[in-house]
């Protein structure tokens, strides 16, 4: 595969989008970012039914993490008033 340069003429209104979008999802540079679009793009409408699974295991897994986290947290506080119940019933 051989590289090519392409140049895009955009809204300013788009080009502030897609500065906001690099600094969130930290990207290097706008080209970075736009090659990381195009290729999420490439491969929907390549192979649409591979991608919505993947985008499907990427979600459950998301989901699976978060839930997770909450009950180590949940867990976490219980213990913590546990702990302080038992700092005050030795007062």
């Amino acid at each position: 595969m051989t590289d090519m340069l392409v140049s895009v003429r955009l809204p300013g209104s788009l080009l502030e989008e897609l500065k906001n979008f690099v600094r969130k999802n930290h990207y290097l540079d706008i080209s970075e970012a736009l090659r990381a679009i195009l290729r999420e793009k490439w491969e929907a409408y390549s192979d649409p039914y591979a991608y919505e699974l993947r985008e499907l295991r990427k979600s459950i897994t998301s989901e699976m993490k978060d839930q997770i986290a909450k009950k180590s947290e949940q867990r976490l506080i219980d213990e913590l008033k546990k702990m302080r119940e038992r700092i005050r019933d030795e007062k």
